[in-house]
């Protein structure tokens, strides 16, 4: 299956890109919202489950219509990466306990109230609770196979039948949010596990799905990326680096994200001084 090999059906507001398999189908919902995320649906003989639903109250109305339409019976929503966002509150919530330990809970909470911020009332901001915790390894859920990958941020699911895996960000032509060099490190290490593998698909939540010399444009960009941050002296001469070395990639809010994240700022602490306190220093 190669990742242009999909039927398009198009919504109100998002699309679905459907990809049928045969004895499996892979319903990749393009929000269109204001971040312009991915939702993925899976679904084998009736029944179905749902990969990292949207967040936006529009795209959780729309998804909601589509899945009516499709008449599955829905096994569980499975949430890697984002915890945000009530849709389906009904159905069952399953992650690894990492992904609700670590202080991520607390992260994902601050990280909801300021996008609550910024686009007001159409994001939701509710971070959900999860009863039911995958362990590491092979597991099936709703008769679909998965392979659960634990990684430092949380987990990625290999989908064996459809030679498929979920991971958080890819992006071929796009700039990524990187925390440090250990997490480049780790990014590199997972996608040439990918081309090791030979994955038709690879499913992120923030890009269309791709394909495996995606994976290799991403390897030379974050290689890259190393390399010029430790070239670098500061956060401004490594974004200004990075944009002359791809000037074409959208994504400016994440590549200044990671220079900040790579030359954090330093913070002085004043402190104010009276006269008295001159006069005795002085002495």
């Amino acid at each position: 299956m190669k990742k242009h090999d999909y039927q398009t059906l198009p919504l109100n507001k998002g699309k679905i890109m459907l990809y049928d398999f045969g004895m499996m189908r892979l319903h990749v919902y393009q929000t269109n919202d204001l971040m312009n995320d991915m939702a993925f649906i899976l679904e084998k003989k009736g029944h179905g489950i749902i990969l990292e639903p949207p967040y936006f109250f529009e795209n959780m109305k729309e998804l909601k219509t589509y899945l009516d339409l499709l008449n599955l019976q829905l096994d569980g929503v499975v949430t890697a990466y984002h915890l945000t966002g009530l849709f389906l509150p009904q159905a069952e919530r399953r992650a690894t306990k990492k992904v609700v330990e670590d202080g991520q809970r607390e992260d994902d909470q601050n990280m909801a109230d300021n996008f609550a911020v910024t686009f007001e009332k159409v994001f939701d901001k509710n971070i959900f609770q999860i009863k039911y915790f995958f362990k590491t390894g092979t597991t099936t859920l709703g008769g679909i196979k998965m392979n659960i990958q634990e990684t430092a941020e949380a987990f990625d699911v290999e989908f064996p039948e459809i030679n498929a895996i979920y991971i958080h960000m890819l992006g071929h032509d796009c700039h990524s949010i990187v925390t440090g060099k250990k997490q480049a490190e780790e990014m590199i290490s997972r996608l040439k596990n990918c081309l090791q593998k030979r994955y038709d698909l690879i499913l992120t939540s923030h890009y269309v799905p791709e394909d495996l010399f995606d994976a290799k444009t991403k390897i030379h960009y974050l290689e890259t990326l190393l390399i010029l941050a430790e070239k670098s002296a500061s956060a401004e001469e490594f974004q200004t680096s990075m944009q002359k070395k791809y000037p074409q990639y959208d994504g400016e809010d994440y590549l200044e994200m990671t220079a900040n994240f790579f030359f954090p700022k330093k913070h002085t602490c004043r402190q104010t001084i009276s006269k008295n306190q001159m006069d005795e220093l002085k002495l």
